[in-house]
């Protein structure tokens, strides 16, 4: 009995050992006639928005214009709405030392949009969305983020858009003006129906 399972476990361990053998000198033969073997994958482009928020303050990125970013910032207890767009030639110092900012937008404050008087109860949480609008101008059009805004406490809601000139960023010309509202409204109706 026990020599019989030697012999099995000769024979499993002579099998595995052929079979490497053979995969060996199959790779190399396969190697010397077509080359090293190479997996090509299709590029995917990815895009990416993220948002992180406090209750001192919330940030998002989202797409602005093309392959331009753009970082949104909120400030919930002056209820100010700032974007800013890093320009295309980052190896320039400014005065602040950081990069060269040739975008700037802002909003006097979204709680007049929200139509909240109440500012110290308002829990405003941000997302930037994408959205493709058609343009108003050659030059000038909407930008590809469009900024959500929510307050949690009320239900009220409002959303603005970015103007974007391409033809100043690729110039490096500097931008600045208002967002532009889209939308404003509530989620909380009386007739809504809650389960």
């Amino acid at each position: 009995m026990a020599k019989r399972a030697s012999v099995r476990w000769f024979g499993v361990v002579a099998g595995v050992i052929a079979v490497g053998v053979v995969g060996f000198v199959a790779g190399r033969w396969h190697h010397r006639h077509f080359g090293p073997a190479t997996l090509v994958l299709p590029e995917i482009p990815l895009e990416a928005a993220a948002s992180d928020s406090s209750d001192k303050f919330a940030i998002a990125t989202g797409p602005v214009g093309g392959d331009v970013e753009g970082v949104f910032l909120l400030d919930p207890v002056q209820g100010e709405l700032t974007c800013f767009v890093l320009g295309r030639r980052l190896g320039r110092p400014t005065p602040a030392g950081v990069g060269q900012v040739v975008a700037q937008f802002k909003t006097a404050t979204v709680y007049d949009d929200l139509q909240i008087t109440d500012t110290k109860s308002a829990r405003l949480l941000m997302v930037t969305g994408i959205s493709n609008f058609m343009g108003t101008s050659r030059t000038t059009r909407m930008g590809g983020a469009v900024v959500y805004i929510v307050d949690g406490s009320t239900g009220k809601f409002v959303a603005y858009g970015t103007p974007w000139n391409t033809s100043a960023y690729t110039s490096n010309h500097p931008q600045a003006g208002p967002f532009i509202k889209l939308a404003s409204g509530s989620v909380r109706h009386p007739n809504l129906i809650r389960e």
